[in-house]
């Protein structure tokens, strides 16, 4: 069984290593789109035995559009290749104790598309574990927005929308009747990284993004990004029921 990993970064340093260690235990090939990275992102991909880097270039700018359309296209030329394809962000894993047993189980019953339960994932820093990050940091709390159709059978239109959370599946699409496999967002990472990662994006945000709000983070008068962004990651992990996950 063959299962191909599609990837978009973009000065992920910090979880990359996390990130190719999880993969690299389950898939055959790592493909990971690189948005001009001014990090140590791109060595770390090469030094991958089973990863790949490609550029695509948006100018400088952070651009959902072209996100969307990387995503929804990509996986494609896995198809008479592949049995399945995990399309993400570098801070998603999709994960389960033996994640090739439940696919190699789907295939048998013709299982095209599992569903997923989504995490945030919760922790007091960024990791430092030789391991896999989520056994450094297993809790979170369950987000349906993060419930995300990100493995499948690659003879699917996947047509994610705007944003990549949704989805309108078409073709041979059979799904699993229960979400057995997890999709682990790791962005909460103490306060710090999550400052800085969001306050590098709205700085690339592109003009049709930051007119339309799509990702944009606004402070009220009075207020810096910084402190807004801190606040901000203090409200979404406020009254949240955090449990152990992994």
């Amino acid at each position: 069984m063959r299962v191909d990993v599609y990837a978009l970064c973009y000065n992920e340093e910090v979880i990359l290593p996390y990130f190719l260690r999880h993969y690299a235990s389950v898939a055959d090939r790592i493909v990971v789109f690189d948005n001009g990275s001014t990090d140590r992102s791109r060595e770390m991909v090469l030094s991958c035995p089973k990863a790949e880097i490609r550029d695509y270039d948006t100018g400088g700018r952070y651009l959902h559009r072209a996100q969307m359309a990387i995503k929804n296209g990509c996986y494609r030329e896995s198809r008479g290749k592949a049995d399945w394809v995990i399309v993400v962000d570098t801070d998603e894993f999709i994960y389960h104790p033996n994640l090739l047993g439940v696919l190699a189980r789907y295939t048998e019953e013709k299982i095209t598309l599992p569903l997923t339960d989504g995490y945030e994932m919760v922790a007091p820093g960024t990791p430092t574990t030789p391991g896999q990050v989520y056994e450094e940091f297993p809790a979170g709390y369950a987000s349906v927005l993060y419930s995300k159709p990100e493995v499948f059978h690659p003879d699917i239109d996947i047509n994610f929308e705007l944003g990549c959370h949704e989805a309108r599946p078409a073709g041979p699409v059979k799904r699993s009747e229960r979400a057995e496999i997890k999709l682990l967002h790791y962005r909460h990472l103490g306060v710090p990284h999550y400052v800085q990662k969001y306050r590098t994006r709205m700085a690339r945000l592109g003009d049709e993004d930051l007119r339309l709000g799509w990702g944009a983070y606004v402070p009220p008068t009075g207020q810096s990004l910084e402190e807004y962004l801190a606040a901000h990651y203090a409200r979404d992990l406020a009254g949240k029921a955090v449990v152990r996950v992994v």
